[in-house]
């Protein structure tokens, strides 16, 4: 994609800002200056060289200055570039120059050292950024829409299933959208069919949990640590070898909106799943506090921003700004220990066309069967028996009750099928708000329903689906008691 007539542009652009920067040093009486500058795909970093007694603060304030200087071109400011004694001053570039993916996938290392090694782009000098899943081990993907987000999925798909075989990775791919990942419908790699349902998605994260506790078993029936020793070990104990799994999920948020449950199988597979060989790569284009929790947040280590909405979004995913200044289509920040130990790095993710995935699906069809896995089949049907039950909980009876009274009585009959019960119970499995719940739960209390009595599982419930005796109910300010005419 790259021509020399681009890079002459961008060289000769390059120049002029280079002058008109070191200008605004000049005018305000800095002592700092641009020695030299980096051309990247996408951006130039001009490279800021101090004075001995001139601190990096003194240049961080002059961005703005240095926007207005140049037209209001958006700037970005890096306090250290790693490996270098400058700052670096990052300006888009005039023309920008697209990355293919043949470049990045061409530099990946040796696939039998590092079969699920995967490239993030290229950096300012022109350098292949890449990592292995098995050691990041998974990672969370933002940007909103128009930013290359779901390119950037593809490309890492795309380059795992050319360099593994159906025997050796197998996908679990997750889309609400129905659309995006359309293109590898009935690939060899996938466990099972595309997941486009939320009550499914939770309910192939409740197998792929129960998959991840077996094969922990096995390890330690086996004495192995992790997947790799365990395949290395497993032809001379006459076992077959496990496949590594991936996991993508496209749009988390609205997957976690349509079922709030969802996030504990997440958390667990993020928590655990490493040494098993099962990897998630989330991806979402609203990176609230809600949905990319503190938890979700701290085991996907590695976090790729692409162009934010805001400065909020930005600390959400990388904790600081910087990601909404970017310029869209695959320009990225990736903030993972593989990388970088200093901040984040900034790339120039690859563009992957329609064309070329289907190319390469459509060998893979040929070269081999398309066989899923009978345990996460027949999920449709598993998530309308989970319906059908679900509208016999309290939490669906409130919602078509009008009353209090109504509400409390459904919740009564719930409680009463328990052995342990709480205040923070109810909230949770009923959607109630605290206070309501405090007054559904003394009340039930009262009714002699559930003892005063608490254990670190709350309060142990009474009449289990029984009739209980006449009561006498005497309420103080300070007290409630009650006395069984039993």
């Amino acid at each position: 994609y790259e021509t020399s007539e681009q890079l002459e542009n961008n060289k000769r652009a390059a120049e002029e800002r280079k002058e008109v920067i070191n200008g605004v040093f000049t005018d305000f009486g800095i002592g700092a200056r641009v020695e030299d500058y980096t051309i990247g795909p996408s951006v130039t970093r001009f490279n800021v060289k101090y004075d001995h007694n001139v601190s990096v603060r003194s240049v961080s304030n002059m961005v703005q200055d240095i926007q207005i200087r140049l037209s209001g071109v958006s700037a970005r400011f890096e306090n250290i570039v790693e490996g270098q004694s400058t700052s670096g001053l990052e300006i888009p570039n005039v023309n920008i120059t697209t990355v293919s993916f043949k470049d990045v996938y061409e530099a990946l290392p040796d696939v039998k050292k590092h079969p699920l090694a995967v490239a993030f782009g290229k950096n300012i000098k022109g350098d292949v950024i890449y990592a292995d899943f098995d050691e990041f081990p998974h990672a969370l993907v933002a940007g909103t829409t128009g930013s290359g987000k779901s390119i950037f999925v593809n490309s890492v798909i795309v380059s795992l299933i050319m360099r593994n075989s159906p025997d050796d990775l197998k996908m679990v791919l997750v889309d609400p959208k129905k659309v995006e990942m359309s293109r590898y419908k009935d690939m060899p790699h996938l466990l099972c069919p595309i997941i486009t349902d939320a009550q499914e998605a939770k309910l192939l994260m409740d197998k792929l949990v129960e998959e991840m506790e077996n094969r922990y078993l096995l390890f330690a029936e086996h004495g192995c640590s992790n997947i790799k020793e365990f395949n290395e070990d497993a032809p001379g104990l006459g076992l077959d070898k496990l496949p590594y799994i991936m996991i993508f999920f496209d749009e988390y948020a609205d997957m976690v909106d349509q079922c709030k449950e969802i996030s504990m199988p997440v958390v667990s597979i993020a928590q655990k799943a490493r040494a098993c060989g099962i990897h998630m790569c989330i991806a979402t284009q609203r990176p609230s506090t809600n949905v990319v929790t503190g938890v979700i947040k701290a085991n996907l280590p590695t976090h790729v921003a692409l162009m934010m909405a805001s400065y909020t979004d930005s600390m959400t995913i990388i904790g600081e700004g910087g990601a909404e200044k970017l310029i869209g289509k695959g320009d990225m920040l990736v903030q993972s220990p593989l990388v970088s130990r200093i901040g984040c790095v900034r790339l120039q993710g690859c563009f992957i066309h329609r064309q070329e995935i289907n190319r390469v699906v459509g060998y893979l069809k040929e070269h081999y069967p398309t066989v899923y896995d009978d345990k996460y089949l027949n999920l449709a049907q598993a998530a309308e028996a989970a319906a059908s039950e679900y509208a016999n909980t309290p939490e669906f009876k409130e919602a078509s009750g009008n009353s209090e009274e109504e509400r409390y009585q459904s919740i009564k009959e719930w409680v009463m099928t328990q052995e342990f019960m709480s205040i923070s119970r109810i909230q949770r499995e009923c959607s109630v708000g605290f206070n309501r719940a405090g007054r559904f739960f003394l009340r039930l209390q009262n009714e002699g329903v559930v003892s005063k009595e608490t254990t670190n599982k709350g309060c142990p419930v009474i009449t289990s689906g029984g009739r209980f005796g006449d009561e006498t109910v005497v309420t103080s300010d300070e007290q409630t008691s009650f006395r069984s005419n039993d």
